[in-house]
């Protein structure tokens, strides 16, 4: 067996030992039935909404639904295939999820002993927000725009970076997770930044715009954001806290300080956008519980490393 097919058959396995952790995350959040049922309204009316129609105080009011196409995913799924459909739908998200960010670490080491511990204990983590939420896609987009991002920093093809186009138009019609992609990718641009790089910084941006709602997207994701009660009255926007995750909270805690000493070492190589990516995800993660699944992908292929030069050591 070529080395090339031994890893594709070792990242199809990866991706099967990712499914369980999104698989036997059985909390479901009431939301997902409003979900279920605006991706009914999309499909059958073939209409996606603008103003809001379902609520008594705001009734008329402007509305950005930026999670209609996972809405109509999870519907489509459903009609067609009913509750089981919709669990292998979540199970295939979390195959294809651990394919990429295991094909992300593959980057940077060889070494299974060294790839397989931080492929799990990314996964772990991960497990905190599968359940049936459109959150999921961000986590798929998320991995995809790590790989692509990191196979250029390696290589220097420019193929790497246009094919965050159409993944970047995906993913802002999905979810509102879009931002995180699109920041990561600019900054890490900026360490090594050309000519090049300009057109995708400035472009980039203009692919989030590619929506029903143009600009609107982008001032609803900034009300939402900035707005005080949506820490005050949402439980996951709310900080973190250790009896929250018994468990999990201790390896959060754990991850989060050796990427922060990660971070470090970046910073004295003088790779201070790295060094910035890293430290804005363990803040945000630290603040907002559900930034934890996010912080997991994104630090995992800076913590290879780490663990790389422990090991020499």
């Amino acid at each position: 067996m070529t080395n090339i097919k031994k890893q594709i058959v070792i990242i199809f396995f990866a991706g099967l030992i990712a499914a369980p952790f999104f698989f036997y995350n059985r909390w479901q959040d009431v939301d997902f039935w409003g979900h279920l049922f605006f991706g009914k309204q999309i499909v059958e009316t073939k209409n996606i909404p603008k103003t809001d129609s379902y609520s008594y105080t705001a009734y008329g009011n402007k509305w950005v639904n930026h999670e209609w196409l996972s809405e109509v995913i999870f519907y489509s799924t459903y009609k067609k295939f009913g509750e089981k459909g919709l669990i292998f739908l979540k199970v295939l998200i979390g195959f294809f999820t651990g394919c990429f960010l295991f094909s992300t670490l593959l980057i940077y080491s060889k070494n299974y002993k060294t790839i397989l511990p931080v492929y799990l204990f990314v996964l772990s983590l991960i497990f905190l927000g599968t359940s049936f939420r459109p959150q999921i896609f961000t986590y798929l987009y998320l991995s995809i725009f790590g790989l692509l991002i990191h196979l250029y920093k390696k290589t220097g093809k420019l193929l790497f970076l246009i094919l965050l186009f159409p993944i970047m138009v995906l993913w802002s019609n999905s979810h509102g997770g879009f931002v995180v992609g699109l920041a990561i990718a600019l900054i890490l641009l900026l360490e090594k930044y050309n000519r090049k790089h300009l057109f995708i910084i400035l472009a980039l941006p203009l692919a989030s715009l590619i929506t029903p709602y143009h600009f609107n997207l982008w001032n609803a994701i900034f009300r939402a954001l900035t707005n005080p009660l949506t820490a005050k009255y949402i439980t996951e926007w709310g900080k973190f806290t250790m009896s929250d995750f018994p468990i999990l909270g201790y390896l959060f805690v754990f991850i989060a300080i050796i990427s922060a000493v990660s971070s470090l070492i970046y910073l004295f190589q003088k790779k201070y956008f790295s060094f910035l990516v890293i430290l804005i995800s363990i803040l945000f993660a630290s603040k907002y519980s559900r930034h934890i699944p996010v912080f997991a992908i994104i630090s995992a292929p800076f913590l290879i490393p780490f663990f790389e030069n422990i090991k020499k050591r």
